[in-house]
Formats: C-alpha cells, structure tokens, sequence
C-alpha cells in the first residue's frame, strides 16, 4: 500500500515538473501555444478526475465506515489496504494536470491580453468541424449527462447500481476523447516544431507512466475477472479496471509520441539532410 501511494505522489511531481519545464520552455520561450487548447485540456481532466473520484469514492467510503481507522493508516483495522489512500495515489496526478492545464491557458491569455489588449483573437475561436473542437463538445455532452445522472441519483429515481455503471461509460467515452485531442498538436508539431519542446512531453510521459501502478493497485484490488469474451457479460468491476487504467496507458504513449516528434524535428533543424544534385 505505501509503495503505491508514495509512486502517485512521484507521479505527481513528475506532472508537476513537466508543467513547469512547459511554462520556462515553451509559454515563456518561442512557443505560441494556443489557449484554446488548453482550456479544452484543462476542462476535460477536471471532468475526468470527478468521473474517477465518483467512481471510486462511495465503495471506499463504505469498506472505511465499517472498518474504522485512523484517515492516514496504511490498512483498515482489520489489515485491508485502506482504500481512501489509494483513491488519492490515483488521483494526484490528473488533479496536477487539471490546476497545470487550466494555469497554462490562463498565462497565455493573460500575456495575449497584456501585449495586444485584445479579449480573444480570431484564431482562438473552436472549430466545432476540427477533431479538438469535436472532442471538447463531447466532454460538454459528457457534463451535461452527469449532471442529469446526478439529479436522477439525488431523486431516487436510479440506484447506485446504475449510478456507477452510468459513470464508468461516461468516463471510457472521455478517455477516448484523449486521442482526437492530440491530433492537432501532432499536426502543428510537425509543421511548427519550433513551438514546441519535447522535454516536458517526456517528463509528463514518464508521470504517466509511474501512474500505472498505484492505478493497477487500486483498479485491481477487487476486480471480478471475466469468465467469458462477451463484454455485456463483464463485471462493473472489470469495466471500472478497464476505465481507470485507460487515462494512464493512453496519456503516456500520447505524450511520448509528442515528445518523440517535437525532437525528431528539432534534431532535423540541428542537422539538415543535403541532397545532391545528380
């Protein structure tokens, strides 16, 4: 229990410290990183993060109510894992990301604003057509059937049951919007590489990466695995196991590829390829 607790807490910093090699590299550097894109990071994360914490929060709470414990032990008193810690090794880094994403979009508006006192430049309004523009109105829709979950929970007119199981696909369907999210920066990244820089997209990898395992620690604690390849078939559990470990596995590869493209350019910069003339 402590291992993974203490590797959410590097997770963490590691997040922590990509954002600050981002704000001295790129925002304060030669980058003109759009706000706009942030925003739509920023808010996607915190909507995650509540998703994660929801759906992880009311089964925590009932195992520590009957097995009472001091808040920061380790175990339960009966020698369970105490499952409050291990909600908040999962949940230190996407809520790092969720201050860092909102923080970054916020800086860059600001700096915008003292420069050219202009409220929203033209190039900052969303595409609705573009892939970002698509995947940010999803987490909007997303919002949205939350917050009506939550009337229907509050009224009694769905159970716990259908609460969760209605969270767990509201947050594989904002995982997924991880990966349209990045096409536009693939894209600008390899027609701009110069306002880009790949270390706080390696470092940000590594964080992601270190999350893997308080996340499996805690998405495997109980999990019913299944006895059969029909997905309707599959557990809550199993989905919920397959729901947290999503935002780890796809933000590491998507963050290193980033990484790995703004260096392939900046190394092509650094050494041209001479062709010769035949």
């Amino acid at each position: 229990m402590a291992d993974s607790v203490y590797i959410g807490l590097l997770a963490g910093l590691f997040q922590l410290a990509g954002y600050v090699l981002y704000y001295t590299h790129v925002v304060k550097g030669e980058g003109k990183p759009n706000p706009l894109t942030w925003l739509m990071f920023g808010y996607g994360t915190v909507l995650l993060t509540t998703l994660e914490f929801d759906s992880m929060v009311r089964e925590a709470m009932a195992v520590w109510s009957s097995d009472t414990g001091e808040i920061w032990q380790w175990q339960t008193n009966s020698g369970k894992p105490n499952p409050i810690l291990a909600i908040v090794s999962v949940l230190i880094l996407p809520t790092v990301c969720s201050i860092g994403g909102l923080s970054v979009a916020v800086k860059i508006w600001l700096d915008n604003y003292k420069l050219t006192k202009t409220r929203w430049p033209k190039e900052w309004t969303i595409d609705w057509k573009s892939t970002d523009g698509q995947a940010f109105a999803t987490d909007l829709g997303l919002t949205v059937g939350y917050l009506v979950l939550w009337v229907f929970t509050l009224t009694g007119d769905t159970s716990d049951a259908n609460h969760k199981w209605w969270v767990i696909g509201f947050l594989l369907v904002s995982n997924a919007t991880t990966i349209p999210n990045f096409i536009p920066i693939f894209r600008s990244t390899n027609k701009k590489p110069e306002e880009e820089h790949p270390l706080p997209w390696f470092v940000w990898s590594i964080a992601y990466a270190l999350l893997l395992y308080p996340t499996w620690v805690k998405g495997s604690a109980e999990v019913v695995v299944p006895t059969t390849w029909w997905p309707m078939n599959w557990d809550v559990s199993f989905w919920e196991f397959i729901a947290l470990m999503s935002y780890p596995v796809l933000n590491s590869v998507l963050h290193g590829l980033e990484g790995v493209i703004a260096f392939r350019k900046k190394m092509n910069n650094f050494f041209p390829r001479y062709h010769l003339a035949h």
